[in-house]
């Protein structure tokens, strides 16, 4: 049996509140500084969680102007503007953090009527984004505010089968958690291996190799497009783009960083526009976003562009050596608004190699990188079954009534050292 509330009346049942973050006027880019409070704003919020990264931050007699604004454990911060249905759950943290410009926040309470875990979940299911998305206020850029969180209707069991329903969904984030973890280390083994053997030449039996102005005598300086072929995005019409699931998947730059789409469009192109899983992509505008693909085959759109290596063995070097002309272009193409990187650009890159020989380099870096790319699909697929299950267990289509599951405490709720 399910209740139904709408978020508002749940707030103000638990002794809650629903806030927007400090206005602009409150807080200005002069403002942050490079240590001091955490300020979260909506480009920080990626997946359900904080990238805590590039985040800004204030010194402490600002965070103490903005102390109403303080984010507690159990919190649920939403995107205000931009990419509506972000959200993320604060869960456990080292440093108080603030909610930023361009973002709300959702406090519960004490009551637990509803776990903020529950609720985080809840929010991720597509009719709730629809719903969200539906009611955004504004032409050129949609925006949400309190009252429009205070109206989203919240379908909810009792706090014993919440917690199971976490129970379910918080172990397959957990493994997703585990292999990202896999993932970074693996990345920071190939990246490190290239640096060692490409860059500084100490590849294996180096001391015997002869060397000429600090070269290896026998490397050249090969062009990327002697090794690889770039696809350039397809010029689709943006009006026959959709997130109905009609068509084909497509590409765009937002997608690169989080491989991931949900944008689709029905125009039907060549099959050479066609990304496949595994495929290295660039951004062309903006941050120059470099990723491999992890979903299914999806179109490429323009302003972004594929490299592919011609031969497959040097599919991972080309990955690792083009990230340093990329970075350096980044720092160096300026535009009067942003950023734009060019065939021109992409044509003059060239690294410096060994050919008919050191093939076994080649082919260690590959064997990582397939093992990266097994284990983001392994992730990709989870993703899919935790999305398949989420609408079931949150609208009790799938029972869990019955289960026998025990569930650790929710991030409101401390367990009993604390």
């Amino acid at each position: 049996m399910l209740e139904e509330k709408s978020l508002g009346e749940i707030c103000s049942l638990e002794e809650g509140f629903i806030q927007t973050g400090p206005f602009g006027s409150q807080l200005h880019q002069s403002d942050y500084t490079e240590v001091g409070t955490p300020v979260i704003m909506p480009a920080d919020i990626i997946q359900g969680k904080v990238l805590e990264d590039k985040i800004a931050r204030v010194d402490e007699n600002f965070a103490e102007k903005l102390k109403r604004h303080k984010l507690e454990i159990g919190d649920i911060v939403f995107a205000r503007r931009g990419d509506i249905g972000r959200q993320a759950l604060i869960t456990s943290r080292e440093e108080d953090w603030l909610c930023g410009t361009g973002c709300l926040k959702v406090n519960l309470g004490k009551k637990q009527i509803i776990s903020p875990s529950f609720l985080h979940y809840y929010f991720k299911l597509p009719e709730v984004i629809g719903y969200l998305q539906n009611q955004a206020i504004g032409a050129t850029m949609p925006n949400l505010n309190t009252e429009i969180l205070k109206r989203i209707p919240i379908r909810y069991p009792n706090l014993e089968n919440q917690n199971k329903i976490i129970s379910i969904l918080s172990a397959y984030d957990e493994l997703i958690e585990n292999n990202k973890k896999r993932i970074a280390l693996l990345e920071t083994m190939a990246e490190e291996l290239y640096k060692e053997w490409f860059v500084r030449f100490r590849f294996p039996n180096y001391e015997n190799t002869e060397f000429e102005k600090g070269i290896p005598k026998d490397w050249v300086q090969v062009n990327l497009t002697d090794i690889a072929d770039i696809t350039y995005g397809y010029p689709f019409d943006a009006s026959r783009f959709n997130t109905d699931g009609i068509g084909k998947k497509i590409v765009r730059i937002r997608n690169i960083p989080n491989s991931s789409s949900n944008d689709f469009t029905d125009e039907i192109v060549d099959e050479k526009y066609i990304v496949e899983n595994g495929d290295f992509l660039i951004g062309m505008d903006g941050d120059f976003h470099m990723n491999r693909w992890y979903e299914e085959e999806s179109y490429l759109v323009q302003r972004s562009c594929r490299i592919k290596a011609k031969d497959k063995i040097f599919d991972a070097f080309i990955r690792q050596a083009i990230k340093a002309p990329i970075h350096f272009f980044q720092s160096t193409i300026l535009g009067a608004t942003v950023g734009h990187l060019g065939a021109k650009h992409l044509n003059s890159i060239s690294f410096l190699m060994p050919i008919n020989q050191l093939k076994a380099l080649f082919e260690q870096l590959n064997s990582i990188d397939n093992l990266i790319l097994k284990l983001n699909n392994e992730n990709f697929n989870l993703n899919q079954q935790k999305n398949q299950l989420l609408p079931r267990l949150i609208s009790g289509k799938l029972s869990v009534k019955h289960l026998n599951i025990q569930q650790p405490p929710t991030p409101a709720q401390p367990t009993d050292n604390e």
